[in-house]
């Protein structure tokens, strides 16, 4: 129903323009109560005076605003235990690299295709520097820095692919690993000089294959990154902020990142544990026109034309969906009560507000105090990017500041190099490590599964091999001339050295085929796959404040005829940085995935940046090892 305005007394309707006018149709159709029809102007400003816009208010736009803020930048970065002072140059503030390349970074493993990409590198080195004279000295290294065809000892530890790549590079190319070690050991400039190059040049060499490794990737001193603490699977780290004209450093504000894992690092990933300190330096202040907050173009009044695109009217709102409904609240009731000036921070500092003044559009200038200060209690104070506070800080009051960190935006990120899946298995009441993908040995990502019975089968090829052998000559003794008793024994011979190579071949988790009338056996426990690491909960603390960590478990392999020997893991993670005990409440029920990726970023200064890091993400729920105690099983004698 439309009123026109003789009629509005008539029916006396009154309206409050902070009610929120919504459409009641008998219909599904809301189209025509909220539709705007450019053609009636008068039923346009009726629609003005009934949503309030004709109504007289005391309130003003903002047309200036006027701030002065002032600022703390980085000092310094403390990983676990030890401090590393003026990370970021020897000038404080000047940023050298993102701050996660230097919390994750770890020592990248050497596996073949880096040796043989090092020793291509200097070769070409070589060749540059020495013209003609470089062939023999080429051939020299490769002797004194040979890559050797692998014994049959050392083939038992690699995959297949790694075998055949190493047989292919013997004798062809220098050793790259080797080149590193007496790199390491200062021999390399002793070779070069007995071999009769110049020392200039052979220390040319050096530095050319330095600068060029260096640049490779990211290699900080130890192979494990000191921030990464393994019973809690993430990162701990914190950085120190102080004013760099104050004497002997001055007091810090300190700021920690308590758990950082997924790879998003912000000012939401700090905390802080008390009030900030040292001295601020000022900024210069801050004049602008303030700019109105929009979404999707949205218009704050009727008449004005809005982008078509936007239709807020047909999204799909559930009575759930409060992000929706707050979103819808905000741009349409009170996305005009909201304004931005923009601020240009430093990355890797600390800033606060220090003043802030509005002027209105009829000259009147109102200081405006930071929204957490007008009230005390913390359900009615609104809050935003502001750093929480620790368990420590007890009684400490909210801290007006903003904490800008170094961080990545876009990076480049490769596929999982590895991948460690941890898992509850309610059934065996403990937790398993699921070896999911590994490195081999050069570089590449297998499947962890495939690994591992590639592995066993290794194990088990010269039994393997012997055994074709031995069927072989039943083949040929059943070519001759044989009584129907004789023969019926060797063919069961022969079945029983297929049915062996088959289970082998599938590996230790296979069983034998069931037959019409075996005899059960007593196992005491099922077989589990040998990437599959058990945690097992263990009490730790005294019995009055109990707690139970985690304890990794032995995986102990039974081979006929020899003593159970431990089953070393494939993946770095378990490995090379033993992984001995975990918190029982650092896995959750939905489990953990942790990877090992490479990255790459440009940073502001041109350079880029290239590391080895961890990230720790939501696992895929639980899981079910099989894992059976004193077991009946059917199979041959």
């Amino acid at each position: 129903m439309t009123l026109f305005p003789d009629e509005i007394s008539k029916y006396d309707v009154k309206f409050a323009a902070w009610l929120r006018i919504e459409p009641r149709c008998r219909s599904n159709d809301f189209g025509r109560g909220v539709s705007a029809r450019t053609a009636d102007a008068l039923w346009m400003l009726t629609r003005q005076w009934q949503v309030g816009e004709f109504m007289g208010d005391d309130a003003a736009s903002p047309i200036s605003v006027t701030l002065e803020h002032e600022s703390q930048e980085l000092d310094s970065l403390r990983l676990g235990t030890s401090v590393r002072e003026q990370l970021f140059g020897e000038e404080v503030g000047e940023v050298s690299g993102p701050l996660e390349m230097l919390v994750e970074q770890e020592r990248p493993a050497l596996d073949w295709r880096t040796r043989l990409q090092i020793g291509q590198r200097f070769e070409r080195l070589v060749k540059s520097h020495l013209g003609t004279g470089a062939a023999t000295l080429i051939q020299s290294l490769r002797k004194l820095y040979p890559v050797n065809a692998p014994t049959d000892a050392e083939a038992e530890s690699m995959d297949r692919a790694t075998q055949r790549f190493v047989r292919f590079l013997a004798g062809r190319v220098v050793d790259g690993g080797a080149l590193l070690s007496a790199l390491e050991e200062d021999q390399l400039a002793a070779n070069l000089e007995d071999d009769g190059v110049d020392p200039a040049v052979g220390q040319t060499l050096i530095d050319d294959l330095t600068n060029w490794y260096a640049n490779l990737c990211s290699l900080p001193g130890s192979t494990k990154p000191k921030s990464w603490i393994p019973r809690k699977l993430d990162y701990q780290f914190s950085v120190s902020l102080s004013d760099p004209s104050a004497a002997n450093g001055g007091p810090k504000t300190r700021i920690a990142a308590p758990d950082y894992r997924n790879g998003k690092l912000d000012w939401y990933s700090f905390t802080h544990d008390g009030p900030a300190q040292g001295d601020w330096q000022a900024q210069p202040s801050i004049t602008k026109t303030p700019t109105r907050i929009e979404i999707a173009g949205t218009a704050s009044r009727w008449w004005a034309f809005e982008d078509g695109a936007t239709d807020f009217g047909s999204l799909d709102v559930a009575r759930s969906d409060l992000a929706k409904l707050l979103l819808m609240e905000f741009v349409l009731i009170y996305g005009d009560d909201w304004f931005s000036v923009p601020v240009l921070v430093e990355a890797g500092s600390l800033s606060r507000i220090k003043n802030l003044i509005v002027t209105n559009v009829f000259g009147e200038t109102v200081s405006v105090q930071p929204a957490r200060r007008l009230n005390a209690d913390p359900l009615k104070r609104f809050e935003m990017y502001s750093l929480s506070l620790s368990d420590a800080a007890v009684g400490v009051p909210p801290q007006d500041m903003l904490f800008v960190p170094p961080a990545a935006g876009f990076r480049q990120e490769s596929q999982p190099v590895e991948e460690v899946r941890f898992m509850r298995d309610e059934g065996a009441n403990m937790v398993w490590a699921l070896e999911a993908t590994i490195s081999n040995g050069i570089g590449n990502p297998v499947d962890g599964s495939e690994a591992q019975l590639e592995r066993v089968q290794r194990r088990y090829e010269a039994e393997i091999a012997a055994l074709k052998v031995a069927i072989g000559q039943l083949d040929a003794q059943l070519t001759t001339p044989l009584s129907n008793t004789e023969r019926s024994t060797l063919l069961a011979e022969r079945q029983a050295k297929l049915d062996r190579i088959a289970l082998l071949s599938r590996g230790p988790t296979a069983q034998p085929p069931v037959r019409h009338g075996a005899i059960p056996r007593y196992r005491l426990a099922t077989t589990i796959p040998e990437n599959w690491f058990p945690f097992v909960p263990v009490q730790c603390g005294p019995t009055e404040d109990p707690c139970i960590r985690l304890r990794v478990a032995e995986m102990l392999r039974n081979k006929d005829d020899e003593e159970p020997t431990d089953i070393p893991a494939m993946s770095r993670l378990l490995e090379h940085d033993p992984l001995l005990w975990v918190d029982e409440e650092t896995i959750p029920r939905a489990g953990l995935r942790v990877i090992h990726t490479k990255q790459r970023i440009r940073w502001f200064d041109g350079k880029t940046y290239v590391w080895l890091g961890r990230k720790v993400l939501t696992g895929r729920g639980g899981g079910d090892s099989g894992l059976r105690f004193d077991t009946l099983i059917w199979g041959d004698e």
